[in-house]
């Protein structure tokens, strides 16, 4: 997940202290960088790659719980962005936890879903954790794709 404070209202560490109180063990993905290890002090200047420095101050995996059945989980699926939105209107406030969002999905993707539930006048439009789906391969992905101006993450986008 990656977190931007100005649009989660807590920052990924705010969020890695909240979930170990609660004992859960997050991890802080690619934190440090590499290339601020000292041993690389002189050898590689971690400003030179400032789209690697923001994502990796933002980034936390959250664990996978291997032994939890689906019966164990209440969940909704939505098929395509378009019907996410439509099952958050048509909820009651309240009705969910948490948004997962693939940011890849046809008819209206996750990053036009999850602007159009931020712009909603409902009182939880702005508050409910909207967290990115989608399998990156590498780091260069998630870079390559925050290069492009799609950051990878929601509870910290727009």
């Amino acid at each position: 997940v990656v977190f931007e404070e100005k649009v989660f209202g807590s920052s990924r560490s705010e969020v890695f202290e909240k979930l170990a109180e609660n004992g859960i063990c997050a991890r802080k993905y690619f934190y440090p960088l590499t290339n601020s290890f000292s041993a690389f002090h002189g050898k590689f200047n971690v400003n030179a790659t400032p789209v690697a420095l923001h994502i990796s101050k933002r980034i936390l995996t959250l664990p996978l719980y291997p032994d939890l059945e689906m019966e164990d989980v209440e969940s909704d699926h939505a098929e395509n962005g378009k019907i996410a939105l439509e099952m958050f209107e048509n909820s009651a406030p309240g009705t969910y936890a948490a948004i997962l969002m693939d940011i890849r999905m046809p008819v209206m993707d996750g990053l036009e879903a999850t602007a159009a539930i931020r712009k909603s006048k409902r009182a939880d439009a702005k508050k409910i954790p909207i967290i990115a789906e989608h399998l990156y391969q590498t780091l260069g992905e998630l870079i390559y794709e925050a290069e492009q101006g799609t950051e990878g993450g929601h509870s910290g986008l727009k």
